[in-house]
């Protein structure tokens, strides 16, 4: 099982609308996923890595979404959309999002 992204460059951007990347498969339970790449390597996902997931639409871009996230939680917007990037680059380099 994997569950840290490949350390290298970033690949998101505030601006970046991504969604489930094709042929992943998996489940979410709780606060955990556990998911099959299109490769077929098995990826547990952590908490924030899953709650990060569930929020991917497609439509929304990492700056709108982490604004959202932010005032839900009462935390400064660009503190969240740091912590978005780090958690979805991690996620892009897992082949979990695209």
């Amino acid at each position: 099982l994997a569950n840290t992204g490949q350390r290298g460059q970033a690949t998101c951007a505030p601006d970046s609308v991504l969604s489930v990347a094709p042929g992943v498969r998996g489940a979410v339970a709780a606060d955990r996923a556990l998911l099959q790449v299109a490769g077929g390597t098995l990826v547990e996902l952590d908490e924030s890595q899953t709650a990060w997931l569930q929020l991917l639409d497609g439509e929304t871009s990492v700056e709108a979404l982490a604004v959202e996230v932010a005032g839900a939680v009462g935390s400064e917007p660009a503190a969240m959309q740091r912590t978005a990037l780090v958690v979805l680059d991690g996620l892009v380099a897992m082949g979990v999002v695209e």
